[in-house]
């Protein structure tokens, strides 16, 4: 795993200048890497409330698709606990089991604890937000016309991020969204120790973007749906993720600096797949089932090590035969490929 220190961080940075062109990524672990602003004084305390939205068919709530009147949530609707720590509650239900418009979701988040997870019960999403006083405050915001869920850990919707300690004093974040409805995931995350348990959910396109986070990813159930695409964007992080094989993905693109990335294609494959990668200053972990053909034809790397031990490929008689293949680019990285010893 990668750790390190905003003086190593900024070595690592310098020696990039050297590197191939390929190598100048758009990451946010290091376009939003910077010192934390300073935060602003919080509203007054308010009651204790949760706030909901009960969509049924007919379509009776008090913020009906045809209004432009989006759901938020801000200070207004914080409740606090006794050591002033604020929690933000909001959540909005389905319209019924035949909803399944798809559900674009946008996550910003800068320092903290963040998970993601599927809903319980027959709610469309189910957001709690914990943070303490002195950090900016929260904003989760629905549109029902464009049908969209953007959710910051500040009302500006920016991220900072800052080397140092992930938990950030205690703050949380914990989404919850419904399994049946097609998801577009869109997660950005600092200095946060992040979990997605997305197993069951139907992710049609998920984006991941982190920065200084010990996160991961995990499709622990078959996603009801194909994963067109899966991109990701590690910088100076570590990072996991297990069960591609159940997210049914088709295309994975990788961009990786300072970062140690552990991809993990277990689980029930039903089509081939593509995964693209470009590594700098760091690692990237390919763990592929026993039954899957892995097709390299064109790697490079400069200053770097490819080291593909996965071997032929050992298929299930009469099951189909899968293939992963990969293209990469490592400079002063490490490309490492191996077969699952068993799902």
């Amino acid at each position: 795993m990668i750790r390190l220190t905003r003086t190593t961080f900024a070595a690592l940075i310098a020696t990039a200048g050297v590197l191939p062109h390929w190598t100048q990524l758009p990451l946010v672990g290091l376009g939003l890497l910077g010192a934390q602003q300073p935060a602003k004084a919080h509203a007054a305390a308010v009651d204790s409330q949760r706030v909901m939205d009960k969509d049924d068919d007919s379509d009776n709530d008090s913020d009906n698709d045809s209004d432009n009147d989006h759901d938020k949530a801000t200070d207004d609707h914080a409740s606090h606990s006794g050591n002033g720590q604020r929690t933000v509650d909001v959540a909005r239900m389905l319209r019924g089991a035949s909803d399944t418009t798809p559900l674009r979701v946008h996550v910003a988040y800068g320092a903290g604890s963040l998970s993601v997870l599927p809903a319980d019960g027959q709610w469309l999403y189910n957001v709690r937000l914990n943070y303490l006083p002195g950090h900016e405050s929260p904003s989760i915001a629905y549109d029902p016309n464009s049908r969209s869920l953007n959710v910051s850990g500040s009302k500006k919707g920016d991220v900072d991020i800052q080397l140092g300690d992930h938990h950030s004093g205690g703050d949380e974040l914990r989404l919850a969204l419904a399994r049946k409805v097609p998801l577009d995931l869109d997660l950005t995350f600092g200095a946060a120790d992040a979990n997605a348990q997305l197993g069951g959910l139907s992710v049609r396109r998920l984006t991941i973007q982190t920065g200084a986070a010990d996160a991961s990813v995990n499709f622990n159930a078959p996603n009801p749906v194909p994963l067109e695409q899966l991109d990701l964007k590690v910088g100076a992080a570590s990072f996991a993720a297990k069960g591609l094989g159940n997210a049914h993905v088709q295309r994975v693109n990788v961009q990786g600096i300072a970062s140690d990335v552990d991809l993990d294609f277990g689980g029930h494959w039903t089509s081939d797949a593509t995964l693209d990668l470009q590594a700098a200053l760091g690692a990237v972990h390919i763990h592929v089932p026993q039954g899957v053909v892995v097709d390299a034809p064109n790697n490079k790397t400069v200053i770097g090590s490819w080291d593909n031990s996965a071997g032929p490929a050992v298929p299930t008689p009469g099951s189909p035969v899968y293939h992963l293949r990969i293209m990469s680019k490592a400079a002063l990285g490490e490309v490492e490929i191996n077969r699952k010893v068993s799902e």
